[in-house]
């Protein structure tokens, strides 16, 4: 029969401390390892949306609105400074940015077809003219060019319902999203002039200095934002030819009070073949197949807002933030094709 001594109780003792000690440092350790990322899942990163214009270089957004393949800058930005001219520039319409064409695309000038002589003098005796020959060698416009085929418009692709079901709605029922569409205003993303004009060099951005104050919807975006996913009025409505664009939030600040802090949260689970739907502001019921899922930085503004290879398609953008060290410095962007 083993007899305990003071000497094993001793050691064993030490034993069991050392044991204790370990394992106490190799907790903290643990709870240091795990606070950060329960930190970022219930205190929520900060949500930056960014809008056209916004962290890239301004003679890059005055290039692609005015003409996407050749532009200079400078001359734009001379033009634009006298306000004779801003006009015949750049004009705002209700619904997005609209740019003239330029001079090579000018139209030609009317033809001058010579007509008969109609001279009320004319003596009533004289016999009428015969008909002019029907010889189609004699015609004078033998071979007329085609006209270029017209694009339909959206009433002719979908009609508006008498009786509608929702309005300004998005449902995506694959990644279980639906919210409210919000439809901005120009004056939401761009600041005024001094003559109330809208000044689209100039972005309504967060400050830096309003979010550590704690005041984080210090712009109409955000303050949109929390009411559903936000159509951005530079962009064509969903539906028309072009690329709309829906921004919402993937997360947010957890002191806004919202049921939309987290709406896009899910977009990474879309796929290529999934639809959407889009329930316009007159009810239309809009579907869209999904065409293209990735992942962009902020300042790739060319693939965010003017893709190539959608010319005289009808394309909905789908925007949420990927947070990066706890910034949003990716955009996630899912598009879909209106299906007709």
């Amino acid at each position: 029969m083993a007899i305990s001594t003071p000497a094993k109780e001793k050691q064993h003792f030490n034993k069991k401390k050392v044991f204790r000690n370990r394992y106490r440092w190799y907790s903290i350790l643990v709870i240091f390892a795990i606070v950060p990322l329960l930190a970022a899942d219930t205190f929520n990163f900060p949500q930056t949306v960014f809008t056209t214009g916004a962290r890239y270089d301004i003679n890059s957004f005055i290039a692609k609105k005015i003409e996407a393949k050749s532009f200079n800058p400078s001359e734009a930005i001379a033009a634009l400074d006298q306000k004779s001219e801003k006009s015949q520039i750049i004009k705002i319409t209700g619904q997005g940015v609209s740019v003239p064409e330029p001079d090579s695309m000018a139209k030609a000038p009317d033809l001058v077809i010579k007509q008969p002589d109609t001279n009320p003098t004319q003596n009533s005796t004289d016999k009428p003219t015969s008909n002019p020959p029907t010889n189609e060698n004699q015609n004078p416009v033998t071979n007329p060019a085609p006209e270029a085929p017209r694009s339909k418009t959206l009433d002719e692709i979908v009609a508006k319902p008498d009786s509608p079901q929702f309005r300004s709605q998005l449902v995506y029922s694959k990644v279980k999203i639906k919210a409210p569409i919000i439809w901005s205003k120009l004056d939401d993303l761009y600041e005024k002039n001094s003559d109330g004009s809208i000044n689209i060099l100039k972005q309504i951005a967060e400050k830096e200095e309003d979010i550590k104050k704690g005041n984080y919807e210090s712009t109409p975006i955000q303050k949109l934002l929390k009411d559903g996913v936000v159509h951005l009025a530079d962009s064509v409505m969903p539906g028309e030819i072009g690329n709309s664009y829906v921004i919402g939030h993937s997360s947010n600040y957890r002191q806004v009070i919202s049921n939309y802090n987290y709406v896009f949260a899910t977009l990474t689970q879309s796929k290529i073949g999934d639809e959407f739907i889009i329930f316009d502001p007159d009810g239309r019921e809009l579907k869209f197949k999904v065409f293209d899922v990735t992942v962009i930085d902020f300042t790739d503004v060319e693939t965010a807002y003017f893709p190539k290879g959608i010319d005289g398609k009808r394309v909905v953008t789908l925007q949420a933030s990927v947070l990066v060290n706890g910034k949003p410095l990716k955009r996630r962007l899912v598009r879909g094709e209106l299906q007709v």
